[in-house]
């Protein structure tokens, strides 16, 4: 493999060049993304919905980031990064938007950088860098704000593939430089498992490289170079390779540990009850093959594919199995003379092998976003084997002069190609509604986008959409809970409170940590005069998400009902503390503090409600009260009308007794 003298001037501009090129196609493409919403999958946990997140970046904020394992996930570099954005936009679309843009545009830079330095191939490794950039597959990692744990972890991932790149090329004399490279290996590595467990088998990738490009393996970097074949380093044997890696070995051991052990107790794994082995194996064989299909035509593309279960074809599972072990013996016969193959296919492999289903997490059967990082072996393969094949094929000499303005104008023509289909895919990701419409268009029986389409509907008030996908999800899937707790919600906003009782009991026999329908169900039973049973439902729900601001408000309304006002303050107080803007969870703080008489406390709440909503006639009307009962009547005849011009009713008797006191309330 002929390699290019990067300390050329020449080649410096070419690569500066290209560089701006491969950045300045992903940003044009991408750019796109920043008219995105925010979505009701998975955003609400992240950014909308996440009190922590939501108070920027703060001690107790990171602290809270180190230690939870909300999501299923310990990720606390993703976290903070979901924080700077808060400090930076608010809670503004576009901002959180745009930093995923400039991360993955970053990656593409990345990518570049990689295989120019692994490889000093400037024409595969711009192919290869602009394949990842506008690959519609990625589309979902880029567009969706709570997979930025995927495109930040790659960040880092590649970023320590490169440090390991130039510590395993740089002279073996410079040993500070050497283990300074190392050094940013593993902590670059460290930083990407802290934003998502994806990459625990990168030691795997680096051991690859070692083969090939960087030709480290000691049979290999011995043996006599070829004219024009790059220069080598030193040659290891295998047994030492491996060793060198132990830091980076224990960090994904430690790494899967700590993910299996958030996933089980966030509830996200899936029980062999529900997906044996046996499917688990078949479906897994199957997306490989999906996988591979997707790369080569990315359409139809969907933000869920529902996970088969035992609607898997026999026939089509061994199919796929066959072209598997093929492809990985024809890999390994053409080892010697085709390197790059055989690196490029189980770099697929094994870094996709994490989430293709043996440990089941969630009900989706594939997704997307899963092939951020995998896609890079399949484009290894593409950018040396498809020119290798067209110059073999090629026998006349005339024909091989031509062959390179051919591969250079049809590589060009294909990641134009990706480039407008991933386009078009970003207004997929517009918002809810016209994510999960393009889901349920392309896709068959998807219960899961009609279920999260029932929700983005029933987030606008069309509760008739919502009952109607709400109703499908629970056709297609009658033990699908979510799908029959946005039932139970939507009937309970109509007023059928009946039918919602049942939906929602059936949603929390089928799936009692259901947060949602434990607090929906808690509702109508304050609304039915049972709220004794509605704060068992609460008390639940808050098990499974003491953070929860709305879970402690309700819980405190219904103790309100229960007349255990003491119990209430403090659940409202915990609300407060988890959603210090809701002017309604102030609101009723005070109200519950001025009905214990705690004046002074009362007065400092509707004096909060009234900062965050200057309009509140309630709470003029509750602020006035607590001055009444101070003796400072002017000031509560002055509350008294600001109540009236914001629309209020004050209560007659303190009305009454302010004009005994000659005070105009009007």
């Amino acid at each position: 493999m002929q390699r290019v003298s990067i300390g050329s001037l020449s080649i410096r501009v070419s690569i500066t060049i290209v560089a701006l090129v491969v950045v300045g196609a992903t940003l044009g493409v991408f750019w796109r993304a920043l008219n995105c919403e925010f979505l009701n999958y998975d955003d609400e946990a992240y950014i909308t919905d996440n009190p922590h997140v939501q108070h920027g970046l703060t001690w107790s904020s990171v602290k809270w980031a180190f230690t939870t394992t909300r999501a299923g996930n310990w990720h606390p570099v993703t976290w903070i990064s979901h924080m700077v954005d808060v400090e930076m936009y608010g809670l503004k679309p576009w901002g959180h938007h745009l930093t995923s843009v400039l991360i993955h545009a970053g990656n593409a830079l990345l990518v570049l950088l990689l295989f120019l330095r692994a490889s000093g191939s400037i024409y595969r490794s711009t192919f290869i860098a602009l394949m990842f950039a506008l690959h519609p597959l990625h589309v979902e990692s880029v567009a969706w704000v709570a997979e930025r744990k995927d495109v930040l972890s790659t960040f880092f991932g590649l970023l320590a593939l490169l440090a390991y790149v130039c510590y395993a090329e740089s002279d073996v004399k410079s040993l500070g430089l050497r283990r300074l490279f190392f050094v940013v290996t593993v902590l670059s590595y460290a930083l990407s498992l802290m934003c998502k467990p994806m990459l625990v088998t990168l030691p795997l990738v680096m051991l690859l490289m070692d083969y090939w490009p960087l030709q480290r393996l000691q049979r290999i970097a011995d043996r006599p170079r070829k004219p024009g074949e790059r220069q080598r380093t030193a040659g290891k044997n295998l047994s030492s390779l491996i060793l060198e890696k132990l830091p980076l070995i224990a960090l994904a051991g430690g790494s899967c540990i700590i993910t299996l052990v958030a996933q089980y107790r966030g509830g996200a794994m899936a029980s062999l009850a529900s997906y044996s082995i046996g499917i688990r194996i078949s479906n897994g064989i199957v997306s490989y093959g999906k996988y591979i299909a997707k790369t080569l035509w990315p359409y139809p593309l969907s933000v869920i594919y529902p996970h088969p279960g035992t609607s898997l074809d026999v026939y089509y599972v061994v199919g796929v199995a066959i072209f598997l072990i093929a492809t990985t013996g024809f890999v390994l016969w053409v080892r010697k003379t085709r390197p790059y193959a055989v690196v490029g296919w189980f770099w697929y492999v094994g870094t996709l092998l994490p989430v293709i289903g043996i440990v089941q997490v969630g009900r989706q059967g594939m997704a997307d976003r899963y092939m951020y990082f995998p896609i890079l072996g399949l484009s290894m393969m593409i950018a040396w084997g498809v020119p290798e094949l067209m110059y073999s094929l090629a026998t006349r000499s005339d024909r091989r002069q031509s062959l390179g303005a051919v591969l250079v104008l049809s590589s060009v023509m294909w990641v134009v190609t990706l480039g407008i289909m991933s386009f078009c895919q970003i207004g997929c990701w517009r918002n809810s509604i016209t994510l999960f419409q393009h889901a349920i268009r392309h896709t068959r029986d998807n219960y899961l986008a009609h279920s999260n389409l029932g929700v983005a509907l029933l987030n606008e008030n069309d509760t008739e959409g919502a009952i109607k996908h709400f109703a499908t999800a629970c056709r297609i899937r009658p033990d699908f809970a979510p799908a029959h707790a946005g039932l139970g919600t939507t009937l309970m906003r109509v007023g059928r409170l009946e039918e919602a009782a049942l939906h929602l009991r059936l949603s929390l026999r089928l799936d009692p940590r259901l947060e949602d329908a434990q607090n929906n169900l808690g509702v109508l039973l304050v609304a039915q005069g049972r709220a004794r049973e509605a704060v068992r439902h609460y008390a639940s729900a808050l098990r499974v998400s003491p953070e929860s601001a709305n879970l402690h408000h309700n819980m405190a309304l219904a103790l309100v009902a229960l007349g255990k006002h003491n119990d209430a303050i403090l659940h409202f107080r915990r609300a407060s503390q988890l959603a210090p803007d809701d002017v309604d969870i102030r609101f009723n703080l005070a109200t519950a503090l001025l009905r214990q008489g705690r004046l002074d406390e009362a007065g400092r709440e509707y004096r909060t409600a009234l900062r965050l909503s200057p309009g509140h006639a309630a709470a003029h009307a509750g602020l006035a009260a607590v001055l009444y009962s101070k003796g400072l009547y002017d000031e509560a005849a002055e509350q008294v009308r600001l109540c009236r011009r914001y629309g209020g009713v004050p209560g007659a008797a303190l009305v009454k007794s302010l004009s005994n006191r000659g005070l105009r309330c009007e």
